[in-house]
């Protein structure tokens, strides 16, 4: 079975082929069949991704096989059951511009391939994460261009009676050039239809057990509810949460941490950390796509995609008509101001100094006059009161730092740790900062040691590392 028509029959003696080949090895730099196969992209539960190209038409492609990892018969069976569903998904939604295009499902010497169009791009996953390795938000205007890509996508997935259930910045890809969205992995895809055998139906779908990644997973799939086309729309806006914000809505340490806030906990408050404007209609918009019931939000992706259309980011502001303003009025009341603080001012200089027996100036009506003058023209001003201070955050500090605003950096990253000294990500971007500027080795080596001394819980390996080396550096 070679062509797209082969996707929508797979036949039980698959299976069985599959079962009695539950393990063959790596396939990087091998040929199978007519498929050339290059680097390994990515390997998960479902299966192993790779580069190869196509040696019949000259085309490169992206070969996903499929795994057994533990070769039993029933799990090999499920595997199998579940890479079908997905070749299913596919052919089902066809060609459409925002979902990845599957060519062929392939079943070579034992082997199970699905066979996809190979994008020249990024993951959205890989633009959430700044050079420096740390997670960064996208522009408004731009996470709207995304997500509205991702609804298109949607739209055609969900009128093909498909739900995804594994929407994540993961599996979204950025082509390169003219940036066009496009949806990947129906492997948890679930259609509208059953597989003809209730207890493989019930191992799908892992009953009791929540199916997908916990980030984005809507709190119907947590309790293994039955779910539709609004459980994809629950992971469209916690992808739009993290790419306004930098950071997916619900965090925690560890799975079970994070399905209880999103059963539970209000969406947090939609902040850009490198201080962009979210007008509060997107913010809406999150909130809605994110509400715990499934009846609360968009009933379809076609309408968040309006509610997103109709976000104004230059919102104009109200005319007023001036009013006529009356100025013999406001000069006849000016004269009577005039006299009045005239009077005032001579009795108050010579009462004053009678009382006092000193020598204080009294004010003429010049000066008087003068002063008067000063306001009729709008010369003297009421001072507002000083804005309250600003808060700063971690986050700024490293938005900050990602535009190479190294000094206003560590200015409100000095600010933030005042406040949070153990803020991890606010003390490694200050460390980060610090070892930028040549005349601060004391205070980065102070820093970076700060950063070592954290907890472990509290620390990531990777940046820990790269801590380490700034250290040496320093000559701690």
């Amino acid at each position: 079975m070679s062509t797209n028509d082969g996707l929508k029959d797979l036949f039980d003696e698959v299976i069985e082929d599959a079962i009695r080949h539950p393990e063959h090895g790596t396939l990087m730099n091998k040929k199978l069949g007519k498929y050339l196969f290059g680097s390994e992209l990515g390997k998960g539960g479902m299966g192993t991704v790779y580069l190869a190209k196509d040696a019949s038409v000259g085309r490169t492609v992206v070969i996903k096989v499929v795994n057994f990892p533990n070769g039993e018969p029933e799990h090999c069976k499920m595997m199998v059951e579940r890479f079908r569903r997905e070749a299913r998904a596919a052919c089902r939604v066809g060609q459409h511009p925002n979902v990845a295009f599957v060519y062929a499902f392939d079943e070579i010497e034992g082997r199970h391939l699905l066979v996809m169009e190979h994008i020249e791009g990024r993951t959205l996953r890989e633009e959430l994460v700044s050079e420096f390795g740390r997670p960064r938000a996208l522009h408004p205007k731009k996470a709207v261009q995304v997500v509205l890509g991702i609804l298109k996508g949607l739209e055609a997935i969900h009128a093909a009676k498909i739900v995804h259930r594994d929407l994540k910045p993961g599996n979204v890809m950025l082509t390169h050039g003219d940036d066009q969205v496009k949806i990947l992995d129906f492997g948890l895809g679930k259609a509208f239809e059953s597989s003809g055998d209730p207890a493989l139906d019930l191992t799908l779908t892992q009953a009791r057990m929540p199916v997908g990644s916990p980030m984005f997973m809507s709190p119907e799939q947590i309790r293994s509810l039955p779910v539709d086309g609004r459980t994809d729309i629950y992971a469209v806006g916690a992808m739009l949460f993290q790419m306004l914000t930098g950071r997916p809505p619900f965090r925690g340490k560890d799975a079970v941490e994070i399905f209880d806030r999103h059963r539970t906990a209000p969406v947090p408050p939609i902040v850009s950390p490198s201080g962009a404007s979210i007008p509060p209609e997107l913010q809406a918009v999150v909130r809605k796509a994110l509400a715990k019931d499934p009846a609360e939000r968009y009933p379809t992706a076609a309408a968040m995609a309006e509610a997103v259309r109709a976000v104004d980011f230059d919102p104009k502001p109200a005319v007023v008509a001036p009013r006529p303003r009356p100025w013999g009025a406001i000069l006849a009341l000016l004269a009577v101001v005039s006299a009045l603080a005239v009077g005032l001012v001579l009795m108050t200089g010579v009462l004053g100094g009678a009382e006092r027996g000193d020598e204080t100036p009294v004010e003429t009506a010049s000066s008087v006059k003068a002063v008067v003058e000063t306001k009729a023209s709008g010369g003297i001003q009421i001072p507002s009161p000083p804005p309250a201070p600003s808060v700063a955050t971690a986050s700024q500090g490293c938005a900050l730092l990602d535009a190479g605003r190294v000094t206003d950096a560590v200015a409100t990253l000095t600010r933030a740790l005042a406040a949070s000294p153990e803020d991890p990500e606010g003390l490694f971007c200050l460390c980060s900062a610090l070892v930028r500027q040549p005349e601060s080795g004391d205070a980065a080596k102070r820093a970076c040691t700060s950063y070592r001394n954290l907890a472990p819980r509290l620390r990531d390996a990777d940046k820990t590392r790269r801590v380490d080396i700034w250290l040496r550096r320093l000559g701690r």
